[in-house]
């Protein structure tokens, strides 16, 4: 990119130098100018602007962007991302309570990592309680924190991103514990158990989520039209979930009770009914429902036909019948959810790839990584195998020693 200098002369009699260059954030079709007192002052700061294009330094010199107004530039940039409600609320709930009454003010050019990093020692103990705060939640405050610092490095509002030379804090582990004993799950006789005590209202959705694992959101969010009775399948495509918010940046419909997207496109799935769950549900179908009897309606919603609040579910109508079903308390929703897991591991000897597909999970290392404490038998079963084989091999070899070496 070329620039270029031309001369001025006021009728004062005083004569200035102005510098022009093409603005490389605009694609060279706008102009920077600045004007000097000498001919070397000029030529001095054209020169700066070609070699900080060339190197990759260059920073638009009228930049004084303060960091809320970038914190705007990087939320522009969720829309063409169509990010889910849940994870806007997340961010904005970072932003608002943690970040921007710290920065909001501050020049992005002016930010130094030792006040980033004073800021991240501060947050680790928690200024507003004192009580330490964990190290996952400092991340978590930081990385939004760090996401609008490198916005304005890539538009070149600043040249080095600070956070390049802040030391975070190592991430909380989880304690060690027996893998045995780290899942909750419940017998078929403690589900009839907990479904006897749970209202009969949402009897039907409790086991039919523990059959099927869907999770809470993908449970309430269920239509008729998810439902295929002919076939015994269900389609999972949609959630429901509660975000609090209070964020002006967050539109009425992404607040409240939202419905979305399920937790990622392997959470988009269909999948069939066991025989009973099916029964199940041709029965609940079958009555007259708060909720409706278009194919739209939703199947499972409170008594009077309004989504399901899972909060307040879980609080007001699970805890309740675990006390009343004497069922351990320490029982979760979300232990629906594993109970089918092991139950499916259980029938189908140790199939994972089935648990992956019938949970939603995005990788099988993720159900290998969750569950495979519940198969703690397969190593067993096969050394079995393999001893099995080799005697098999070595009688048919009548009495030849069998060799374990690999042939190439």
């Amino acid at each position: 990119m070329s620039g270029h200098i031309s001369k001025r002369k006021y009728a004062s009699g005083q004569t200035r130098w102005r510098a022009r260059h093409p603005d490389p954030s605009k694609g060279g079709n706008h102009e920077i100018e600045k004007t000097f007192a000498t001919r070397r002052e000029a030529d001095d700061w054209l020169a700066a602007q070609k070699d900080s294009v060339k190197s990759g330094t260059y920073i638009d010199p009228r930049s004084k962007q303060t960091f809320a107004k970038v914190a705007d530039e990087w939320r522009a940039t969720w829309r063409p991302l169509n990010l889910k409600p849940t994870t806007k609320a997340g961010y904005e709930g970072l932003l608002e309570k943690h970040v921007l009454p710290r920065w909001g003010q501050a020049k992005v050019n002016a930010i130094r990592p030792d006040h980033v990093q004073e800021w991240v020692n501060k947050e680790l103990a928690n200024p507003k309680t004192g009580k330490p705060r964990s190290p996952n939640t400092v991340r978590n405050i930081y990385n939004a924190f760090r996401e609008v610092m490198s916005l304005a490095q890539r538009r070149r509002y600043i040249a080095t991103n600070p956070c390049e030379a802040v030391r975070l804090p190592t991430k909380a582990q989880q304690p060690r514990t027996n893998k045995r004993n780290k899942l909750r799950t419940l017998s078929p006789g403690q589900i009839q158990q907990l479904a006897k005590a749970v209202p009969s209202h949402y009897r039907t959705a409790v086991v039919v989520a523990a059959h099927t694992g869907l999770r809470a959101g993908e449970l309430w969010a269920l239509r008729r039209d998810d439902i295929d009775l002919l076939r015994g399948t269900i389609s999972v495509d949609e959630t429901l979930s509660e975000i609090y918010s209070d964020s002006e940046h967050l539109t009425a419909a992404e607040k409240g009770l939202v419905f979305g997207p399920p937790k990622s496109d392997a959470g988009e799935r269909e999948f069939s009914l066991p025989g009973v769950t099916l029964d199940l549900l041709k029965e609940h179908l079958a009555q007259p429902l708060p909720g409706g009897a278009n194919p739209t309606a939703l199947i499972f919603t409170t008594p009077s036909g309004t989504p399901v609040r899972h909060g307040l579910f879980y609080q007001r109508v699970f805890k309740p019948a675990l006390r009343r079903g004497k069922l351990p308390t320490a029982f979760t929703f979300h232990d629906l959810r594993h109970t089918c897991a092991s139950l499916t591991l259980s029938v189908s000897k140790g199939n994972f790839y089935l648990v992956k597909e019938s949970l939603g999970h995005a990788d099988i290392q993720t159900t290998v990584n969750t569950y495979g404490h519940l198969v703690p038998h397969a190593d067993e079963a096969l050394a079995a195998s393999l001893s099995k084989l080799f005697e098999t091999d070595a009688d048919a070899r009548a009495g030849r020693r069998p060799s374990l070496r690999c042939r190439s």
